[in-house]
């Protein structure tokens, strides 16, 4: 059996697709023939080029809910096309797959982790076998929709193949981003998240469990991915890295032990409260050069209401604590959220200004389906769209437009160009 694997485009940049990878390697590591394309570096016509020349008996999409109405679109127009099976998974399906299967586009949809239930759904339809026999899987039948028994965590994160760089090129995402070194990709060292942040849907896809690969297991992926590909620096996209030090301490260890010639970033988001000045001189030492931190609020009551613990002076204490050892830090700011006012968001704006971060990254809250907010909650929400788009930007000119925030972005120019093109576009873009 064939099977395609489409990356839906979600940034202006791409990025690694590294939940189709691990995907990729699961079908390939039980014989089946796998392809991919990625629409943020591909076309939908050459997608639909590709579909008539190797004929897959199955199409699998990724989701989350900012792109999964584009591309139920985009699935109908391939059902004109082929005769292949369509299945959604990732985010948006595991949250709502009732919602994805609406419509005669989608045939199938993964709920939870797909390693599993994509083979098993590829090595059932090949036999023409039992559908209801598989976990996480919903369906229809008979015009109605079949959901299926839940499928349990993959407790031992080490069994899982390594995701594939060759279905996906990783040479085609190496660069795009601003990296400290390139080439670069993402690895993930654990799954899930143990918090309840109201915002984020994360704890209901992950159903509050957090669960850790081995450091041992984690720094064999990037040692494979210097000695085989060339990698020179790694993004850890963990939703919760620093959720056990002990955990960051061990892939530290490894890392230093094997002194291999790589550095590493965390540009998810960590919890600041979840650092302190010896985990960040361990981490810097085994290689770690920037991170960013979810700070989304200076306001006390905004961050009790979202479901945050934090304290604005451990956050300050972090970002100078990890200036001093040497790391670069991002801070990630939310204007918008239920109950904010525009003082508050003022006030936000002004802490972000005040701290001693590299770069910062402000976003307008959105209700996500899987979070504790839905729409509802717009009704607590101040301000229009409009209003808050216009915050937002004038946030980014100030905080850009800060003699020593220029001055640094000058010496990186200097130092390399080609890296700061990305973030030169964004600059433009909010000065227009």
């Amino acid at each position: 059996m064939k099977v395609l694997l489409v990356q839906p485009k979600i940034l202006s940049e791409s990025s690694f697709p590294l939940g189709l990878a691990y995907l990729a390697s699961s079908l390939k590591s039980k014989g089946f023939e796998v392809f991919g394309h990625d629409l943020s570096l591909e076309s939908e016509e050459s997608l639909k080029d590709k579909i008539k020349k190797i004929k897959p008996q199955l199409i699998g999409f990724t989701t989350i809910q900012l792109n999964n109405k584009d591309m139920l679109a985009l699935a109908r127009e391939l059902k004109a096309l082929s005769d292949a099976k369509i299945v959604f998974g990732g985010p948006q399906p595991t949250v709502n797959p009732g919602g994805c299967l609406k419509g005669n586009a989608i045939d199938f949809a993964i709920v939870g982790e797909g390693e599993d239930t994509i083979f098993e759904l590829a090595e059932t339809l090949d036999k023409e076998g039992d559908l209801s026999k598989i976990n996480g899987l919903v369906y229809k039948k008979g015009g109605k929709i079949i959901t299926n028994n839940g499928r349990s965590h993959i407790d031992d994160l080490d069994k899982i193949p390594f995701p594939d760089r060759f279905v996906f090129p990783v040479k085609k995402y190496c660069s795009g981003m601003v990296s400290v070194k390139t080439p670069y990709t993402s690895v993930v060292t654990s799954r899930g998240c143990s918090f309840k942040c109201k915002y984020c849907p994360s704890s209901t896809i992950w159903r509050g469990k957090w669960r850790a690969r081995s450091p041992q297991n984690v720094v064999d992926e990037i040692e494979e991915l210097v000695k085989v590909h060339g990698i020179r620096d790694v993004h850890f996209e963990d939703d919760n890295l620093t959720v056990d030090e002990n955990h960051v301490y061990g892939i530290c260890d490894e890392l230093i032990e094997r002194d291999l010639d790589v550095v590493w970033e965390c540009p998810n988001g960590i919890r600041p409260e979840s650092l302190n000045r010896r985990l960040l001189a361990r981490m810097f030492e085994a290689g770690c050069r920037s991170m960013a931190l979810g700070i989304e609020s200076a306001t006390p009551e905004i961050l009790e209401e979202i479901g945050r613990e934090s304290n604005l002076n451990i956050v300050e204490k972090i970002v100078d604590d990890a200036k001093k050892e040497g790391i670069k830090v991002c801070g990630y700011f939310m204007i918008g959220l239920p109950g904010e006012t525009r003082e508050m968001i003022d006030e936000t704006i002004h802490f972000s200004r005040s701290l001693n971060i590299d770069t910062a990254h402000y976003s307008v809250f959105t209700p996500l389906q899987g979070s504790t907010y839905d729409d509802e909650c717009l009704k607590d929400i101040f301000l229009s769209e409009k209003k808050l788009e216009g915050i937002r930007r004038r946030a980014y000119l100030g905080f850009y437009t800060k003699p020593r925030i220029i001055n640094a972005f000058l010496r990186r120019v200097v130092g390399s160009p080609v890296s700061l093109l990305p973030l030169s576009k964004k600059i433009v873009h909010y000065a227009k």
